[in-house]
Parts: C-alpha cells; structure tokens; sequence
C-alpha cells in the first residue's frame, strides 16, 4: 500500500480577498525536493487566487522549496525538462503554463519527466 503524506493548508503571500482549493500531488523520487523520504506521494492542500496561473504555482512551489527551485528552473527563468506538470488528469505543455489557470479543486500533480525502467 502506497504511503501519503499531506501536509497543512497554505495560502498565497499577496492575501487575496478571494481564493480557490487546490490539491498538489508530487509523486515518486520528487517528493524529496519537497523535504520528505519515506511516503510515496506528498499532498499539499494550497489556497491560492482564483487567477493564479500554474507558472506562478510552480514558482511560488520553488520559492519554498530550494532544490525544486534549482531543479526546475535550473540557473534562468525558463523551466526545465525536469518534472511533467499534469492538470485534471491532463499534461499540461510547458509552453502553456502561463495560460492555464487554476479552478476551485483543481488537482495538480508533479511527477518526473523522465520516470519508468
């Protein structure tokens, strides 16, 4: 049996008047660049505003965490290869993760790019 771990509820820094439930899945060997070793996937519970687009996700992701931070955005602003981004059940292409925005119980899961034997 697969072990989770959730961790608590945040919500974005800017404080809006308004905001949406999301739920943010990192999966496999990438949970360690979120502090954790033992459970298989790290859940996030996230509050953030209704026009937060998924690069912001992500950036606000590498802001907490450092070695996603590196790993993902490598030494410039562009993303890397690194980790595949999946929206509602849908991989979302690094070119529109600017466009697409988050819904009230969105799911957004976080997985290595490259992942299988």
């Amino acid at each position: 049996m697969a072990k989770t771990k959730t961790l608590a509820t945040r919500t974005s820094s800017d404080k809006p008047t308004e905001t949406i439930n999301i739920t943010i899945e990192v999966l496999s060997w990438l949970k360690e660049d979120f502090n954790h070793k033992i459970a298989d996937t790290v859940v996030i519970k996230e509050s953030v505003s209704p026009r937060t687009s998924l690069m912001d996700l992500l950036r606000t992701l590498a802001e907490r965490y450092p070695a996603f931070s590196r790993k993902t955005f490598g030494h410039k602003d562009g993303l890397t290869e690194y980790c595949m981004v999946i929206l509602n059940g849908e991989i979302v292409s690094p070119l529109n993760l600017e466009e697409k925005t988050l819904k009230e119980g969105a799911v957004i899961k976080l997985t290595p790019a490259f992942y299988g034997g």
